[in-house]
């Protein structure tokens, strides 16, 4: 087609009608028609035919037939003479010129566009570069090697890696003084080492997908860092639907206003499980997807205020933990509260509890509290002492609203005189007498729990406490258990947790022998 006096349209069809010979007359009318509508007025202008705007009108192999051979004929890389000498051939002569030309950079036929200086993806810094003929900053690198491969992925179907080595070495045959590398170190003599790399692994990070996430991480909460569970934010099952849900809310509700005698425990605990999805919901309320973080480098000042402000906002606001208590009856007891809890977070809080305290842990933690208080230690010989008695019961004492916590946090309201002594337990939060439980033991599982179901962060006061609990006990560890009301506050009661677990353990080892040694004595 180069220097043919003939209009452009003829020269098209007659183009078209020698590589894609099979095609009718109104086909072939049709993409002609669609080229000059897409802009094309010259040669040159069917180098940027691409493969999906070819496919607008032709099947994909057609369309990848005339983009490999429009590649080949007006691509930079050929002269304008042998462009002119390709476009007298028939279509089998024309394929295999071009498969020859492409096979001499390479051992197998290159699918990638020789991009030029002229390139409308080309950088105006790659650009500015050539002109000058110096080396262009390694920010314009990038974006070129960037847009090539983009603009390759988009085009070029089954692309591979080994497809840039052309490229590369096109790029630096042509712009030496722009590309070459200064340094040579293998046996590529072109010096496009570096340039070779930098398209492979452009190719390579591509194909790698940093965001694929586990089912369990897609329930994860909108800020899992301050949550960590497994199933914060769980999907409606496929075999329910919310009116199914809210008829077995109805159920478990009826069911709690029978005496507790006629309970059934198992139809009890089925419902609970299945109706999972809806206590979350009535939990967490509408969740608010997280925002993007920024990977920008920036002060370290910077980010610690970031991170403080992310992680001084307010947790998911649902229901009130009145309002929740008096939908889900059964969820506020020892048994309903652990089971949410495993559900969610992954641990059985009821069984790690009981085998830690069960272990010489329990003994250890407050012989070494005892150590460091005489209030501890009185503690600890009114322990003793009350146990020996047997005296575990006290008459019920009235609750007074100065008995709860200030800040709302959950908390336990003893009835009797002292935690030893009491029958009752009172478990509270938000201001309000939530549930009463009759052992200590089960009270504590539904305090630690609450913290995780209702979404409550760490009381500042108490963060040192809970956190070691959370994890000597409970074996919940990681990034993802961020429940600090401030990084600041996380950073500052995680150290003191570590310097206190040091401690413990050394005592642990130093008890342990000690106790071993009164073992033999006896």
């Amino acid at each position: 087609m180069m220097g043919d006096p003939r209009p452009i349209a003829e020269r098209l069809k007659s183009n078209i009608s020698d590589l894609l010979p099979h095609l009718s007359d109104k086909e072939l009318e049709d993409v002609v028609n669609f080229l000059l509508k897409e802009g094309v007025r010259k040669d040159v202008d069917l180098y940027r035919m691409t493969i999906p705007i070819l496919k607008t009108v032709l099947t994909t192999v057609d369309a990848s037939d005339l983009y490999e051979a429009w590649q080949t004929l007006y691509g930079p890389g050929g002269s304008s003479q042998s462009r002119q000498q390709q476009s007298q051939l028939p279509l089998q002569s024309q394929q295999e010129t071009s498969r020859s030309r492409l096979s001499s950079s390479g051992s197998s036929k290159s699918k990638v566009p020789m991009y030029d200086k002229d390139h409308v993806l080309m950088p105006t810094g790659i650009q500015e570069a050539i002109r000058k003929e110096c080396r262009p900053s390694s920010k314009a690198r990038e974006a070129m090697v960037e847009r090539f491969v983009d603009d390759c992925r988009k085009n070029i179907p089954n692309l591979q890696r080994s497809d840039f080595v052309d490229l590369a070495d096109f790029l630096v045959q042509t712009y030496p003084a722009t590309f070459k590398d200064t340094v040579i170190y293998t046996n590529n003599k072109l010096g496009s080492d570096s340039l070779r790399d930098q398209f492979r692994n452009k190719f390579d990070n591509d194909k790698r997908n940093p965001n694929v996430r586990t089912s369990k991480e897609l329930e994860a909460p909108a800020r899992p860092e301050a949550y960590g569970c497994i199933s914060w934010n769980p999907q409606l099952p496929a075999s329910e639907t919310e009116a199914s849900q809210e008829e077995k809310r109805i159920t478990l509700l009826n069911m709690s206003r029978l005496a507790k005698k006629n309970w059934d425990q198992k139809t009890i605990k089925k419902l609970m499980m299945e109706t999972y999805y809806l206590q979350r919901k009535d939990i967490n309320g509408e969740v608010v997807a997280a925002k993007p973080k920024n990977n920008k480098k920036r002060k370290r000042r910077e980010m610690e205020d970031e991170e403080n402000e992310s992680q001084a906002d307010d947790p998911p606001q649902g229901m009130n933990v009145s309002l929740v208590r008096e939908r889900w009856p059964f969820l506020f007891t020892s048994k309903g509260m652990n089971q949410h809890c495993k559900t969610l977070t992954g641990t059985d809080f009821h069984d790690s509890l009981y085998e830690w305290i069960n272990s010489d842990n329990a003994d250890i933690l407050i012989d070494l509290l005892a150590t460091k208080s005489d209030d501890l230690a009185y503690m600890r010989r009114r322990m003793v002492r009350e146990e020996k008695k047997g005296n575990k019961t006290a008459e019920i004492d009235e609750l007074d609203e100065e008995l709860f916590s200030a800040d709302g946090f959950p908390n336990l309201v003893v009835a009797g005189t002292d935690l030893y002594s009491g029958e009752n337990f009172f478990f509270c939060c938000d201001h309000t007498p939530i549930v009463c439980l009759e052992k200590l033991f089960e009270a504590i599982v539904v305090l630690l729990s609450s913290y995780f179901v209702l979404n409550v962060m760490y009381a500042t006061d108490l963060a040192c406490t809970l956190i070691f609990l959370q994890e000597q006990i409970l074996k919940l560890k990681g990034t993802n258990l961020q429940k600090c009301v401030t990084m600041d506050v996380q950073r500052a009661a995680y150290k003191k947790v570590s310097r206190f677990t040091n401690k413990f353990l050394e005592f642990a080892e130093k008890w342990r022998r000690e106790k071993g040694k009164e073992n033999e004595a006896t």
